[in-house]
């Protein structure tokens, strides 16, 4: 009956982190096996609120673009931390320290704590799905892209991330 920013149908987030050799293939394997339907207790921080660790990710992408590595989360919603120690892994694998087996072992048998968090700095919420029409106001947007890309300027990832968002919600370059 109300507005509940919590049933949402769909969520995009992106994930924007320096490519330093990680094999690309090795992470799009990962991101395979770590997409649908699993138990993510290994990959959720929890906060002391109870609840099923039993969750699906629709889609994760994963693409190297120049120096940056971007990747693409689909989902109905995500639990504390679960990107970022999602995006850990797949990197992780594309550096060789985590190979499918391991990905394999923590699905099936969850070790909460045992994957760390990649940094909160590349993570961008892309857009929500409310089933909803909701009307963007494009100076706003503009002024808060022009805002925080100079406030982060000096982080490639920052500014990677951001520009992805504003492309992708508003459809124009810088």
């Amino acid at each position: 009956e109300g507005f509940n920013p919590r049933r949402a149908r769909l969520r995009r987030y992106l994930y924007v982190a320096p490519h330093w050799g990680e094999d690309l293939d090795a992470m799009r394997e990962a991101a395979e096996l770590l997409a649908g339907a699993h138990d993510y207790a290994s990959f959720i921080q929890r906060r002391g609120e109870g609840g099923s660790t039993v969750t699906t990710v629709y889609e994760i992408k994963v693409e190297v673009r120049r120096d940056l590595v971007y990747l693409f989360y689909t989902g109905r919603g995500f639990r504390n931390k679960m990107l970022r120690k999602l995006t850990w892994a797949i990197l992780a694998a594309g550096r060789g320290v985590l190979r499918r087996r391991d990905i394999e072992e923590l699905l099936v048998r969850p070790r909460p704590g045992a994957v760390p968090s990649a940094p909160a700095e590349g993570l961008v919420l892309l857009d929500i799905d409310y089933g909803v029409e909701f009307q963007v106001d494009k100076a706003a947007l503009r002024s808060a892209y022009t805002y925080f890309l100079a406030k982060y300027r000096h982080t490639a990832a920052h500014v990677a991330a951001l520009k992805a968002a504003g492309e992708a919600l508003a459809g124009w370059d810088e």
